[in-house]
């Protein structure tokens, strides 16, 4: 004998014809909530950073992320750029806390880049946000809807290529101090 109850009824017909409630359904920014919480943790945790230039990046990457969190279109494009970039922030967090004795120039031109990257994505992403006016205005968000994605692929190209000089920084600032 079941144990469930004969007036349970699936899901889709307590909340009407086939709809599901929203909270139910997966929302784009799911993803992107714990990598936020991930960039503030270490923004805090970079205020008592000894390399000053990590403050500066570090809080560059949160205002990325949390203009992505108010981009509507195109969000799930940038989930790979958003996961690239928090991978960049652990390299460079474990960078200083495992060679703190070691010359950090290398490491400040890197971040000098990373920070000038994010400038740039940040710049696409506000020109990408004011709302189109009119008809026109919307003809035109659709004819350049293959230049964003584009732009989103560049620009992940950029932070994979950063990602990757940051971890050969590191590996050879390891294995140098052995």
């Amino acid at each position: 004998m079941s144990t469930t109850s004969h007036n349970a009824k699936p899901a889709a017909s307590r909340t009407g014809a086939g709809t599901t409630p929203k909270s139910a359904s997966p929302s784009n920014s799911d993803w992107l909530g714990p990598t936020l919480l991930t960039a503030r943790t270490m923004v805090a945790a970079s205020e008592n950073a000894p390399v000053p230039f990590v403050k500066g990046v570090f809080g560059t990457i949160l205002i990325v992320l949390e203009t992505i969190d108010n981009v509507k279109k195109n969000r799930e494009n940038l989930k790979q750029l958003c996961g690239n970039v928090i991978k960049i922030m652990k390299i460079v967090e474990g960078h200083i806390v495992f060679c703190e004795d070691v010359e950090l120039s290398k490491l400040e031109s890197l971040c000098a880049d990373l920070e000038s990257t994010l400038q740039e994505i940040l710049r696409a992403l506000k020109k990408r946000q004011t709302k189109p006016k009119g008809v026109r205005g919307h003809f035109k968000e659709m004819l350049y809807s293959s230049d964003i994605a584009g732009e989103i692929v560049d620009y992940e190209k950029k932070i994979q290529e950063l990602q990757l000089s940051f971890m050969v920084n590191f590996l050879l600032y390891m294995y140098l101090s052995q």
